[in-house]
C-alpha cells in the first residue's frame, strides 16, 4: 500500500473514531498518532538505511 493511501486511510479512521459529538481535535490526533506508531518509524528507519547505503556505495536514485 503506498504511503499516500495509508495516510488517507489513517485520516479516515481517525475521523471515524472521533465522530461522536463529544470528541475534540485532541482525540483525532491521538487516534492518528496511535495508528501511525508502526509505519512512521519504518519510514524513518528505511530512510536512514538508504542514506547509509548511499554513502558506502554508488546507489542510483
Amino acid at each position: 500500500m503506498p504511503w499516500s493511501a495509508l495516510l488517507i486511510l489513517v485520516c479516515f479512521i481517525g475521523g471515524m473514531a472521533t465522530d461522536s459529538p463529544g470528541s475534540t481535535m485532541h482525540d483525532f490526533w491521538e487516534v492518528f498518532l496511535f495508528i501511525q506508531i508502526f509505519p512512521f518509524p519504518l519510514v524513518l528507519l528505511s530512510l536512514v538505511w538508504w542514506l547509509v547505503r548511499r554513502k558506502k556505495e554508488k546507489v542510483h536514485v
